[in-house]
């Protein structure tokens, strides 16, 4: 099962907390017993469902969002085979743009434990052609993974009814 509200707000939550304890031993404590804890919830109550391919994501997605007037950018996170262990409605935006941060969306596939990552993204508009900044956004997030050992498996782009996927075609 898909739960956004809780997942995404106790992590903000927890993080939050941990950055608050003054020693850099506590908070490295702190940090591994919420990741541990986290995997160890995720793996009781997740009902791990696996994707396959690109055509697999936009129902997860619209599962996660309600709001289809405004783009809404989702990440997916996998295990290694690919099962979703967490999935997150990340970023919000406007009816051309959603603000979009690498750290915020590595920050929950490490407490998850995660080894790859699946973004996605609806243009309202309805047309699923990738923008430049569309490109950019791929290219820093691909970037950031490789630092981290968490490998961007694709950044989907959603219209309707059309779906563009960065690894089909080939910029990813």
């Amino acid at each position: 099962m898909i739960d956004n509200n809780v997942s995404c707000v106790t992590q903000r939550e927890v993080v939050k907390h941990a950055a608050e304890v003054h020693s850099f031993e506590k908070q490295s404590e702190t940090l591994h017993i919420i990741r541990e804890a986290t995997v160890r919830y995720r793996k009781l109550t997740a009902v791990k469902q696996q994707i396959k391919g690109v055509e697999d994501v936009p129902s997860l997605f619209w599962k996660l969002v309600r709001n289809r007037v405004q783009e809404n950018f989702c990440a997916f996170y996998l295990d290694t085979d690919h099962a979703v262990v967490s999935a997150s409605l990340l970023f919000l935006g406007t009816a051309d743009k959603a603000q979009v941060h690498p750290r915020e969306i590595y920050q929950v596939a490490v407490l998850t434990g995660a080894v790859a990552i699946i973004v996605a993204h609806n243009h309202p508009s309805g047309n699923s052609r990738e923008s430049s900044a569309d490109r950019l956004m791929t290219k820093r997030l691909k970037e950031a993974g490789e630092l981290l050992g968490i490998k961007l498996l694709d950044s989907i782009v959603i219209g309707d009814p059309d779906i563009n996927s960065a690894l089909s075609r080939g910029w990813l």
